[in-house]
C-alpha cells in the first residue's frame, strides 16, 4: 500500500508498506536534507502509531549506475522526529531515508537532489500490479538481473537499479496522487542474452517501442518524448518484452519523477547564539540557538563525534583527537513553520592520544628508532600497526609492524594510562614517512594518520574534496602513474584542463600545504595551474610544458577554502593532462612545553673488576630518560633501562652512552647528551657513595665529590693505600662556612683552582672573590668566653688532620662553585681517611649561652650512640633570627602621657597584628597592624578592662590591658 501527503516546500512524501493489511497509521515526512558540504543530514516526521523503529538506513545514490552508500546512525526526537545521517558525496546523487519497524513495516521516503531541487521515486520501490514472464514460477527481478542475484549488466556497465525481465510483461498501477510528471531509464539487453524489443505503455495505452541491440543500450525520457503522456500526471505503466523470448531485458534506473509544489509554510530561522571557535581540551560548552518561530531547539553532534560528546545543549569536548567538531541546532516546524536548521563548527585541539612523539636515527651498530606515545584511555586497543615508507612522492612501503604485542609489554608512564613504545626500524633514513593506523575493540572506526618525521599530515586526495573537469584520483588522466618531469607519485589528482580541485577546510586543524604542479610526463605543449584561497589568488605558474615542476609551500592560518584551477596554456585543449603530485595538509601542532636534559659529560670509571653501574640522567619534565651505547658495545651492555653493565674491563678504553627523552603528550623530546666512561686505574666517590679500600692498593687517581650537606667517604679497612692523584671537588656556596680537613699539610693556593676562579685568600679588593680560611681557637675560647673563638688564617698553608672552616664571598656572584683540591702522591691509612662528618644544627629557637646535646644513632652498620654537646654562643648577636616567641614573652607596653595610646617593646620592626577585644574576649573592639616603636592609639576605646591579642612573626601572646 501507498499513502502519500504534501510536505510543502520540498515536496512530496511517500510511505510504502509491504503488508497485508488494508490501513497502515504509520507515515513519514520528508523534512529536508541538509548538509556543510561534507556532513550530511535527513530529517522527516514520523507517525509510528505505537510501533518502534528497528532500523533506520541513509541512501546516498549515484545517479549513474544508482549504486548507493549506506549510513544507519540516526536520533529520534521525542517519539515523532527523525534526524538520519548521510553520507554526501560529490557529483550527481540523490538521498533518501529508510525507516523499518519492528513488525517489518517498511517506511520510504522520496529521493532528493542536494540541491533539493527534484524528487523522485524508483520504480523497483513499487510492488507490480500484474507480472507475467516466459519463466513459470519466476517473477520479474527488482535491482537484479531476472532469475538469478547478480547486478543488471549492459555492455559490461553495471546498474544497481532498475526492472528486469524475460518475456512477459509488468503493470504498474500508480496513485494519482503522487503527482508523477516526468521519467527516464535506460533500456538494455543483459550481457550478451541478445537484441529485445521493448515497448513501453502508459495511462491510457499510449506506447513506446524500441528493439535493442545485444549489449547495446537506449535512454529515453519525457524530454525525448513530451507528447507520450496523454494527460498528467503518470499513473498507470506498462513494460513489455518481446520479439526474443531467450532475452533478459532491463529497465535500468527507472525513475519517476514528481512534481514539486510550493510549501505554504513560513520559513523561519535557527541562529546560534555561540560563535565558532578554537577550543582546547579540556572544555566544556553550553549550546544555546533560538528560532525565530520560538520554537524548541535540538541539538546533535553531525561531524566529529569521537572528539565529543553532547548532552542536551552540554558540548563537551572529548581528550586526545584534534579534528573538526560540527554540531547542529534543528528547530523541526509545525504546521505553521517548515523546518530549519543551522549549524556551528569548533576546532579542537588537543594533544593526539596515539601519536609519534619522537625519532631517532640509527647510530653505528644502533638501529634507528621510533617513538611513539600511546593512550588509548578507557578503549582497549583492536589494532595497532606501524607503515613505513620511503618518501611522500613514491609512497613505497618498506615494512609494516604490528605493534600490539610491544604494546603489551611495554610498562605505563607513571601517572598516566599512557605508555612510550620504542621501536626499532633497521636503515631509518630521516625522510622517511610514517603511517600509525589503530582501532578499539567493540568500534568500527580506524584511525590513520600519516608522518613526515614528527609533522602529522593529511594526502588531500584522502579528504572530502571537489572536482570539476576530467579528473582522475591518484592517477594521470590518462589512467597511468602520476608523473612531473622525473618525479613520480603514489598520491594526488590527474586534472585535463579545464577543470579544478577544491576543498573545504576545517577550523584550525591544517597550517600548511604543500604540492607539486604540472603537466604530465611525456605530454607535449603548455598548460597553466593557479593556486586560490578562499577566492584569493595566490600564485599561478604561467604556461608550463612538462619539462617545468613547480612546487607550491604555503601556511593556512585562517584559510576556508583551498581551490586549484587547471586552465588552458594558451595553445588550446589538446595534450592539457594536467598533475597535482603528493598535495599535502600538514596539522597544526599542539604545543608541548619544552625539557632539558642534564648529565655529566664524563665519568671515570676507576673499578678493577666487572659492575653495574645505574645512570642518571635527568629530565626537567622528570620523565625518565632513555639510554644507548654509541662506543664501546664490546664492553658493556645496558639492562633494565639505565643500568650499565660493564662486564669487560680494559685497561684503557672508553665508553660513550647516549641519552635522550623523547617526550609524551605533554613534553616535547629533549635534544641528545652523552656522557663519556673512561677506564682508569682508580676510584669515583660520589658526595652520597662511600668507598672502602684494602691496604696495599695504589690507586692511580681518587676522585672525591662533596659540599656543605655531604661528602663522599672513603674508608682505609686496614694498611696504607697508596694514591697517585687525590682530587677533592667541593662545591662552596658563598657566603656559607664549610667544616673541613685535609689529609695532609698542604698550601691551598698550591693544591686548588680557588686563584684561577678569582678568589684570593683575604681578599679585601672591592669586587674580587675571596676566600677564607679560620681555625678553631682553644686558648681565646679558654679566655674569653663570650669572644669569638675563630681565627682567620693569614697564610694559605693548613694542617693535616685538623678541622677548619671555609667559604667564599660573593663578590663574583651567588651561584654555586666547584673548587678542585688536586694532591699528588698521597697515603691513607685508617687515621686519614677521607670521612668527614657534618651536621646541621638548627639553633634558631635556642638561647644564646646554652647547651645542647645531639645524639647521633649509626644507620646499617654496627656502632655505639654518638653524644654531641654543642654551646651556643653565637659571635654576634645581631645577626642571629628574633625569638618572636622570647620576644613576645618580655614584651612589655607603656602609656603615652595621656593615656590614649601605647607603645610595645618589641626588638625589631617585624609588622604584629594587634586585635583588641573587650573583657570576656566575645567581641572585637579594634584591630591594628603595629610596627614598633609607633604609638597605638586608644581613644576611641572607653576606659575599662580589655584582652589584647598580639601576632608576632610565628608567634602568638593574650595580654590583659587596664585603662
Amino acid at each position: 500500500m501507498i499513502k502519500n501527503k504534501l510536505i510543502g516546500k520540498i515536496g512530496c512524501l511517500l510511505m510504502l508498506v509491504w503488508a497485508s493489511v488494508s490501513l497502515h497509521a504509520q507515515s513519514i515526512e520528508l523534512l529536508g536534507l541538509y548538509s556543510n558540504g561534507s556532513a550530511g543530514q535527513l530529517k522527516a516526521k514520523v507517525e509510528l502509531a505505537g510501533k518502534q523503529i528497528k532500523s533506520v538506513t541513509s541512501y546516498a545514490y549515484r545517479m549513474s549506475d544508482g549504486f548507493a552508500t549506506t549510513a544507519s546512525d540516526y536520533e529520534l526526537i521525542e517519539g515523532s522526529f527523525l534526524t538520519a545521517d548521510v553520507e554526501m558525496q560529490t557529483g550527481d546523487y540523490a538521498y533518501r531515508m529508510e525507516v523499518v519497524l519492528d513488525d517489518d513495516t517498511r517506511l520510504l521516503t522520496e529521493c532528493v537532489n542536494q540541491a533539493n531541487t527534484e524528487a523522485f521515486m524508483w520504480l523497483g520501490d513499487y510492488q507490480w500490479t500484474e507480472a507475467t514472464t516466459a519463466v513459470a514460477g519466476t517473477l520479474p527481478g527488482v535491482d537484479r538481473c531476472f532469475g538469478t542475484d547478480q547486478n543488471l549488466q549492459t555492455n559490461d556497465k553495471t546498474y544497481y537499479k532498475g526492472v528486469s525481465s524475460k518475456g512477459g510483461q509488468i503493470i504498474y498501477d500508480l496513485p494519482e496522487e503522487m503527482n508523477f510528471r516526468k521519467f527516464d531509464m535506460v533500456l538494455g539487453t543483459q550481457n550478451g542474452s541478445g537484441n529485445l524489443k521493448f515497448m513501453f505503455y502508459c495511462n491510457d495505452g499510449k506506447k513506446l517501442d524500441f528493439t535493442v541491440n545485444s549489449n547495446a543500450i537506449k535512454s529515453i525520457s519525457t524530454a525525448d518524448y513530451p507528447a507520450f503522456i496523454p494527460h498528467l500526471p503518470l499513473t498507470k505503466i506498462r513494460l513489455d518484452f518481446t520479439n526474443n523470448s531467450n532475452a533478459i531485458g532491463n529497465y535500468n534506473l527507472a525513475r519517476l519523477y514528481m512534481e514539486r509544489t510550493q510549501s505554504d509554510k513560513q520559513e523561519q530561522q535557527v541562529t546560534f547564539t555561540n560563535t565558532g571557535e578554537t577550543i582546547m581540551y579540556p572544555r566544556q560548552v553550553d549550546l544555546k540557538a533560538t528560532a525565530t518561530s520560538g520554537g524548541k531547539i535540538y541539538y546533535r553532534i553531525i561531524k566529529g563525534r569521537d572528539a565529543a560528546d553532547l548532552k542536551g545543549n552540554v558540548l563537551t569536548f572529548k581528550d586526545g583527537q584534534s579534528t573538526e567538531v560540527v554540531v547542529e541546532a534543528t528547530q523541526y516546524g509545525n504546521e505553521q513553520y517548515a523546518c530549519a536548521v543551522s549549524q556551528l563548527s569548533y576546532a579542537v585541539r588537543t594533544g593526539e592520544n596515539i601519536f609519534i612523539s619522537s625519532v631517532l636515527p640509527e647510530s653505528g651498530n644502533n638501529p634507528g628508532t621510533v617513538y611513539l606515545y600511546v593512550n588509548p584511555q578507557a578503549n582497549r586497543l583492536s589494532q595497532l600497526t606501524l607503515n613505513i615508507y620511503d618518501d611522500v612522492y613514491l609512497l613505497n612501503e618498506l615494512q609494516q609492524l604490528d605493534l600490539l604485542t610491544i604494546w603489551n609489554n611495554t610498562p605505563f608512564v607513571s601517572g598516566t594510562t599512557g605508555k612510550v613504545l620504542a621501536i626499532a626500524v633497521p636503515d631509518l633514513e630521516m625522510n622517511r614517512v610514517f603511517r600509525i593506523t589503530y582501532g578499539y575493540e567493540g568500534g568500527e572506526t580506524m584511525y590513520s594518520s600519516y608522518y613526515e618525521g614528527l609533522d602529522m599530515f593529511d594526502y588531500l586526495s584522502d579528504l572530502p574534496y571537489r572536482t570539476q573537469g576530467n579528473a582522475q584520483i591518484d592517477k594521470a588522466v590518462n589512467g597511468s602513474m602520476l608523473q612531473i618531469t622525473t618525479q613520480k607519485y603514489k598520491k594526488g589528482f590527474g586534472i585535463h584542463a579545464v577543470g579544478s580541485v577544491q576543498t573545504t577546510l576545517p577550523a584550525g586543524i591544517y597550517d600548511r600545504f604543500i604540492t607539486d604542479v604540472g603537466k604530465q610526463s611525456g605530454q607535449p605543449y603548455v598548460m597553466e595551474f593557479a593556486l586560490k584561497m578562499d577566492n584569493r589568488q595566490l600564485t599561478t605558474t604561467g604556461p608550463v610544458n612538462n619539462s617545468k615542476k613547480t612546487t607550491w609551500d604555503y601556511p593556512l592560518d585562517g584559510v576556508s577554502v583551498l581551490h586549484i584551477d587547471v586552465l588552458y596554456g594558451g595553445d588550446g585543449a589538446g595534450n592539457d593532462h594536467g598533475s597535482i603530485g603528493a598535495p599535502r595538509l600538514y596539522r597544526t601542532a599542539v604545543a608541548r612545553k619544552e625539557q632539558t636534559l642534564n648529565w655529566q659529560k664524563e665519568f671515570p670509571l676507576t673499578h678493577n673488576k666487572p659492575f653495574k653501574l645505574p645512570m642518571k640522567a635527568t629530565a626537567s619534565s622528570g620523565l625518565a630518560p632513555v639510554y644507548r651505547i654509541l662506543k664501546g658495545q664490546e664492553f658493556a651492555t645496558i639492562e633494565d633501562g639505565n643500568i650499565l653493565n660493564l662486564h669487560t674491563l680494559p685497561e684503557h678504553a672508553e665508553i660513550v652512552v647516549e641519552a635522550f627523552q623523547p617526550g609524551d603528550r605533554e613534553w616535547e623530546p629533549t635534544t641528545t647528551t652523552t656522557c663519556t666512561f673512561r677506564f682508569s686505574k682508580g676510584f669515583v666517590v660520589q658526595k652520597d657513595a662511600r668507598v672502602e679500600l684494602e691496604g696495599g692498593q695504589v690507586l692511580e687517581e681518587l676522585i672525591v665529590y662533596g659540599d656543605a650537606g655531604q661528602m663522599g667517604q672513603v674508608v682505609v679497612k686496614n694498611g696504607i693505600v697508596q694514591v697517585k692523584k687525590l682530587v677533592l671537588k667541593y662545591t662552596f656556596v658563598p657566603k656559607a662556612w664549610n667544616f673541613i680537613t685535609f689529609p695532609s699539610d698542604l698550601d691551598i693556593d698550591k693544591i686548588s683552582d680557588l686563584n684561577a676562579k678569582g678568589y684570593y685568600l683575604n681578599n679585601k679588593t672591592s669586587g674580587r672573590g675571596a676566600y677564607y680560611i679560620r681555625s678553631y681557637d682553644t686558648q681565646v675560647r679558654a679566655e674569653n668566653p663570650s669572644g669569638s673563638v675563630w681565627k682567620n688564617l693569614e697564610t694559605p698553608e693548613v694542617k693535616g688532620l685538623k678541622g677548619y672552616i671555609m667559604g667564599i664571598n660573593n663578590a663574583l656572584g651567588m651561584d654555586p662553585v666547584e673548587v678542585t683540591f688536586t694532591m699528588d702522591n698521597v697515603s691513607l691509612d685508617f687515621e686519614s681517611s677521607i670521612r668527614p662528618l657534618n651536621l646541621t644544627l638548627d639553633l634558631s629557637q635556642v638561647e644564646p649561652g646554652t647547651r645542647q646535646d645531639v645524639y647521633i644513632k649509626p644507620v646499617n652498620v654496627k656502632g655505639n650512640t654518638l653524644k654531641v654537646s654543642v654551646d651556643f654562643q653565637p659571635e654576634d648577636l645581631s645577626v642571629l633570627p628574633v625569638n618572636h616567641a622570647k620576644a613576645l614573652e618580655g614584651m612589655r607596653f607603656t602609656f603615652t602621657p595621656d593615656k590614649r595610646g601605647i607603645r610595645l617593646t618589641l626588638p625589631d620592626q617585624t609588622p604584629a597584628k594587634i586585635a583588641i577585644y573587650n573583657k570576656k574576649g566575645t567581641k572585637l573592639m579594634k584591630a591594628v597592624r603595629y610596627v614598633a616603636p609607633m604609638v597605638l592609639d586608644l581613644s576611641d576605646l572607653k576606659s575599662g578592662t580589655y584582652q589584647m591579642v598580639i601576632n608576632y612573626g610565628d608567634a602568638t601572646a593574650v595580654r590583659i590591658l587596664d585603662f
